[in-house]
């Protein structure tokens, strides 16, 4: 029987994935990891690919210079993005974006990969 699924990764405007940038990878612990100013991560689109490949969530936070990323808990926020175990997911990041930081909500470690570009 045919499938008729259909995947695609266009991007938002129906631009085809654009990749700006190298694939860089983090090994996440449950303390603050970080991937300070990593070599070429400044250069890029505004978005980046994030995959948890991992048996426990992440929060990623992306900015400028050091960053310092901490698990949001009830009644207390945090910036970034909470990264499902074994999850693919892209998000926008700031022009100037040269750094980012993740922590894992158990010992881990999860391996992180995150890529920079457009449309991704």
């Amino acid at each position: 029987m045919a499938s008729n699924l259909v995947f695609s990764n266009i991007g938002a405007g129906g631009t085809p994935p654009n990749v700006l940038g190298l694939t860089y990878v983090l090994s996440v612990t449950a303390s603050n990891s970080q991937a300070t100013l990593p070599t070429g991560f400044a250069s890029g689109g505004l978005s980046a690919r994030i995959f948890n490949f991992g048996a426990a969530a992440v929060q990623i936070v992306f900015g400028i210079g050091a960053q310092v990323a901490v698990l949001s808990t009830a009644g207390t926020p945090q910036p970034g993005y909470v990264i499902a175990p074994n999850a693919v997911e892209v998000v926008g990041i700031p022009a100037t974006c040269d750094s980012f930081a993740a922590i894992g909500t158990a010992a881990g470690p999860s391996v992180v990969y995150v890529t920079r570009g457009d449309g991704l």
